[in-house]
């Protein structure tokens, strides 16, 4: 019963993303764990907000902002009785628990089979990052309470940021970096790419309990939105941000391979994604790799 709960969760939860892609902003709202978790995802900006249920309130205990080069996260730890942390200790107990759920923030770059990062492809990347929510998630137990089977579903924007004062543009269909309009001066010129992900990761607890955690295994994506953006100053120092396009011939599908590892809630993971960026021939052959933070809720 509860795998099929989390099964139709999981396709409401997709069809209704799906349909709100298409907008400007799109709004998110979940309850997991006894904790309201807000998605807000606007052109300009990614903010997770998370609520801790407080008896007939909602207590903000977490909140972070995600923007095209910068990002800012808050926590609160303080509660009328003293000091909290934001989210709740995992039960102790044989019980197999995976640590799939949560959020993670990481640096992104470009490569080509894991040489020349950066400058794959002709392409010159700036700071890029990588934001991920996972709000399902599910564990079967293969050695009681030391290895087990992690899954769910799961959402990430990927950021990736144009040097050299160039941009995408979709030429005669096919996608290529292109200099910046004559007179013009980027000071961000960026590809951001959404997707869901459904992981099947082999998990082990070492200690035979959740604290210490190592896992891995593979990430199905399916990209679902893309848009292009770009912002620099006109001669009086009026700024202009504008969204180009969203044709780029991104791939539909890609298949990552993660490995990570944590403690309790806070873990650390690296993530390649040998499946090309843009579809074959259709733009120029980049991998992505990222490592970054994760918290678990």
């Amino acid at each position: 019963m509860k795998t099929q709960i989390l099964i139709l969760s999981a396709l409401i939860l997709t069809a209704t993303i799906s349909v709100n892609a298409q907008t400007a902003v799109k709004d998110t709202t979940l309850f997991f764990n006894q904790k309201q978790i807000h998605v807000t995802d606007s052109v300009d900006q990614v903010k997770v907000q998370v609520y801790k249920t407080d008896t007939t309130e909602f207590k903000k205990i977490y909140e972070g902002i995600f923007t095209d080069g910068n990002s800012f996260e808050k926590y609160s730890v303080e509660t009328q009785f003293g000091f909290d942390f934001p989210f709740d200790k995992r039960k102790r107990s044989s019980k197999f628990s995976g640590h799939f759920t949560g959020i993670g923030f990481g640096a992104l770059s470009t490569t080509e089979n894991l040489t020349n990062f950066n400058e794959a492809a002709g392409m010159k990347v700036d700071f890029s990052n990588e934001f991920t929510f996972n709000p399902i998630g599910y564990s079967l137990p293969v050695i009681k309470g030391y290895a087990g089977i992690t899954t769910g579903i799961g959402m990430t924007w990927r950021n990736l940021h144009l040097g050299n004062n160039s941009h995408l543009v979709n030429n005669n269909g096919i996608t290529e970096a292109a200099p910046a309009p004559k007179g013009i001066s980027y000071y961000s010129s960026r590809l951001r790419v959404f997707g869901f992900n459904m992981p099947l990761y082999l998990e082990i607890h070492p200690l035979g309990k959740s604290e210490f955690y190592i896992m891995g295994g593979a990430l199905l994506g399916i990209n679902t939105f893309t848009s292009y953006k770009v912002k620099y100053k006109m001669d009086d120092n009026t700024k202009i941000k504008k969204v180009e396009g969203n044709d780029y011939n991104v791939n539909p599908f890609s298949l990552s391979y993660l490995v990570e590892m944590g403690w309790d809630d806070l873990g650390v993971y690296a993530k390649y994604t040998p499946t090309p960026l843009f579809k074959n021939d259709k733009g120029p052959v980049i991998q992505l790799f990222s490592a970054g933070l994760s918290l678990k809720f």
